[in-house]
Parts: structure tokens; C-alpha cells; sequence
């Protein structure tokens, strides 16, 4: 009898942490966790099920520059353990010249990179009561988010909306499709793919072009922003237009 009992108690205690952990899942998945309302911004986590969390920068919500860390979460009690894989930002172009020193110094062109963390260094402990009980700036709202690799993308992007041809970034495109498009219709798909990270052109019609539709760029190297779709795609339209 005695034996009985207590496996009914370890089944017991098995069920209740099974519980917890889904319960963990569904208080946290599906919401963003903001401190980007605080004086100069910060960080906005947006967390995700299967346990994957996006953090960007953002100032009162919306994203600031182009940088998104991608990595893993779990909770415990009140608060949940980040374990950050890879983040996406910039730094200066080697040849880069300063132009505004300050907390943050500002330079001409910058260049794409990615940065990946080793598990052992690069956690992050979040206390969840500071954005439940909203005393500070910091809070806690529903997101609508579906996919957690689709919105770390876009967080990347300068420009969406303004595309005339945004299905490049979405599906590999054939030869034969793209023969029906007229010449300079191509430049523009080609150069949307890079125009979308905020790449910097050379050409002044280019530079002309897209800030005409609100877009700008400061980087000289996008590729690491770039999914293996796009850059398939970009070197596809670079032959057609050769």
C-alpha cells in the first residue's frame, strides 16, 4: 500500500509540472513584453509557442533600426529565463567616417552582420512583475504575430508596403516568369530586394527612386539580413540582367 502511494504521488507531482509548463506556455505565448516606453526606448520581447522569443529595440513600440536576437525561453514562477541564439544588426563599414559623436556614435554606412551567443554566457533573466503590475514604463500586451522566423525577418526590413514586387522575398522565382517582365521592370524587383534592408546606393537615379516612396539606407553589405530565398533570387535577377 505504501508503495502504491507513492507512485501515485510522483505521478501526482508529474502531472502538476506538466501542467505548470503548459500553463507557462499559454500565459506567455502570443504576448510582447515592452520596456520601449521608457525614456529612451529599449527592448520589447515578443514571445512566441515552442518556446521561441524575438527581442528588438523599439521606441514606444515601434522598431528602431534594423536588429532582431532570436532565442529560447522558459518560465519559472514568476519570471522566464531567455537564452539568446543569434542576433542580426549593423556595425560601421570599414571604411566608414564618423558623422556625430555622441553616446552612440553615428557613421556615414554601416554593413550587415550576424552575431551568435554561446548558451552558457548569454541568458537573460526577465522578472515578469514589473510588467504585470504596470507601476514603471514597462507592459505587457497581446501580439498577433503567427511565426516567430517571419516576424525576426521583418523586424530587419526598412520598407514592406512599399514594394511594387514583394513576392521576391517570399518564393523562389523561375526564368521562365520572371522573361515576362520588361527590362526595367527586373532592375526594380532586383534592386527592391536590397532597397527593403536599407541598402545604400550608388547610383543617384536609385538613391532619387526610393526616397521618392520613403525609403532610405545607410548600409553598403545586406546579405547577412538576406534569407537563402532572396539571395537566390537576387543572383537569378543579376544574370537576367547581365
Amino acid at each position: 500500500m505504501t508503495q502504491f502511494f507513492k507512485y501515485f504521488y510522483v505521478t501526482i507531482c508529474v502531472l502538476m509540472f506538466l501542467t505548470n509548463q503548459l500553463n507557462a506556455q499559454k500565459t506567455l505565448a502570443g504576448y510582447v513584453y515592452r520596456t520601449s516606453d521608457c525614456a529612451s526606448g529599449g527592448n520589447d520581447y515578443y514571445f512566441f509557442k515552442e518556446g521561441k522569443v524575438v527581442i528588438a529595440f523599439a521606441v514606444a513600440g515601434s522598431i528602431y533600426g534594423a536588429n532582431a536576437t532570436m532565442g529560447s525561453w522558459r518560465k519559472e514562477a514568476n519570471r522566464v529565463i531567455i537564452t539568446k541564439h543569434y542576433e542580426k544588426t549593423t556595425k560601421p563599414a570599414p571604411d566608414a567616417k564618423v558623422l556625430m559623436v555622441a553616446a552612440d556614435t553615428q557613421y556615414d554606412k554601416y554593413v550587415a552582420y550576424t552575431r551568435f551567443f554561446s548558451d552558457e554566457n548569454e541568458s537573460e533573466l526577465l522578472d515578469l512583475s514589473f510588467f504585470e503590475e504596470g507601476q514603471g514604463c514597462e507592459s505587457r500586451e497581446k501580439h498577433a504575430k503567427q511565426s516567430a522566423q517571419a516576424f525576426f525577418q521583418s523586424c530587419l526590413r526598412v520598407a514592406e508596403n512599399q514594394r511594387l514586387y514583394p513576392f521576391a522575398s517570399k518564393r523562389l522565382l523561375t526564368k521562365s516568369e520572371l522573361r515576362k517582365y520588361k527590362l526595367k521592370e527586373l532592375r526594380i524587383m532586383h534592386h527592391e530586394l536590397l532597397a527593403s534592408y536599407g541598402y545604400l546606393f550608388q547610383e543617384e537615379q536609385w538613391r532619387k527612386y526610393f526616397s521618392q516612396r520613403g525609403i532610405y539606407g545607410n548600409l553598403v553589405d545586406v546579405e547577412a539580413f538576406m534569407t537563402s530565398t532572396e539571395r537566390q533570387n537576387l543572383a537569378l535577377l543579376k544574370t537576367l540582367l547581365n
